[in-house]
This record gives C-alpha cells, structure tokens and sequence, in this order.
C-alpha cells in the first residue's frame, strides 16, 4: 500500500514538492509508488489540481501516457531505502603511513619508452607518429545526446467530437523531425463549456530540435488550432 493518501492535502503537498525536481515520485525512474498513487487518482476519476499542484499534475499527465499493462508492471519495482547513517568510529591514533613512490601515468610512461628507443635512430619517425595517433584517440569524449521530454497541450478554437480530436491527434504524431519521438498515446481533456484539449507528449534531442518549431508546425494549423502550450519539459 501507498505511504501517499491522495485524500491528504499534506501528503498530495509532499509529492508536488519532491516533484519538483524528480521526473517520477521514484525519481528519475518510476516505481511502486508511481503506479500505486496512480491507482488511487484513476479509481477516484479524479486528478490533481493544476492551480495548487502543477508539478503532480504534470507528472500524472505523463503516467496517463503510458498503458496500462506498463503501469501496473511498476508495480514490481521496490522504492529504494535511504542508506543507513554509518555509526561515527572512534579515531585510532594516527600512523604515519609509509610514503608512496610517485608513479608515472601511463601515457608519460610509453612517451619516455618510445624517446629512449629512438634515441639512437631520430631518422625513424613512423612509429613515434603512430604512438602519438593512438594517444589522441584514447583522449577522445564520446559526445553525449542530451534529451528533454515535453509535454505539450493542444487547444482548439470551439467543442469538438471526440472522433475529430483524435484525428487531431493522429496529425501531430505524423510530424517528423530528426531527434523527434512522438509517445505512442495522447489524452483528451474537458476544459470549458464542453471544449477539450490534446495532452501529448514527445522525447527530443536538444541540440536537433527546438519545442518552438514543433510549436510553429502545429499552430500553422489555422483552422483547426487556437493556440498550443508547453505543459512540461524535463530534461532525461
């Protein structure tokens, strides 16, 4: 059982709070907790208040994008427990410690081999070239993909059927671009006077693709969208 009750404004306060800066209340991963406080918002058909708690609403909006099947399977993955405090030794007199012989770091080291070798022959320069060659390689950084996950609303101008704002839906997901991931679902919401909004999100590579040309791409549909808004963006 859940040590959450979403029937507790201090409990629903923690979980906003330690969502702030976690992507799940697992942490960057989700878990038991995850699927459990999931549970009880979906058999109460209820879900957080945007106003009061934007960062559990935001991360209830992303567990809704995931199936079923996937959630309740969370449900297998045990919250880490914070590590014990180590119990303060007493200090033991302090022994001089014997002093280490400087060691040479391992490049210097086949630097110095290779000089001591070619001493006698600087005519031979190839195998110093390639020595050289397989030490810049090793110094190179594989770069890494930073990646974001974004959450976006998708608003229309009046009430529409449900069918008409799936194929909506559908639309967005055809737009590629490269570093672009559409998730595989989207969510309908009410908002007012019986109009609904798409909640649909995506994974980006950041030095590819910019929310503001998906952004662009979406709004450019006139007549069927009034305006589109980031939800959430949190970096992976």
């Amino acid at each position: 059982m859940s040590q959450y009750s979403i029937k507790d404004d201090s409990h629903l306060a923690t979980l906003d709070a330690n969502l702030k800066d976690n992507l799940f209340i697992g942490g960057h991963s989700p878990n038991a907790e995850d699927a459990l406080v999931f549970e009880q918002f979906h058999q109460a058909s209820t879900e957080p208040n945007q106003e009061t708690h934007l960062n559990l609403w935001s991360w209830y909006a992303l567990v809704s994008l995931f199936e079923s099947e996937i959630v309740n399977a969370w449900k297998s993955v045990v919250p880490a427990k914070p590590a014990a405090a180590k119990k303060e030794q007493p200090k033991k007199q302090e022994e001089k410690k014997p002093e280490k012989k400087e060691e040479k770091p391992v490049e210097k080291a086949a630097e110095d081999e290779c000089d001591n070798l070619f001493d006698d022959e600087p005519e031979d320069t190839k195998a110093l070239e390639e020595l050289k060659k397989k030490q810049e390689s090793k110094k190179e950084v594989k770069k890494i993909i930073q990646k974001s996950l974004v959450l976006f609303d998708v608003k229309v101008w009046e009430p529409q059927p449900d069918e008409v704002l799936e194929e909506l839906g559908q639309r967005v997901l055809g737009i590629t671009m490269e570093g672009l991931n559409w998730k595989s679902e989207f969510k309908l919401t009410d908002v007012a006077f019986g109009v609904k909004k798409i909640t649909i999100g995506c994974v980006i590579e950041d030095d590819k693709v910019s929310t503001e040309d998906i952004i662009a791409e979406i709004e450019s549909w006139e007549d069927d969208v009034q305006s589109v808004d980031i939800v959430s963006f949190n970096k992976l």
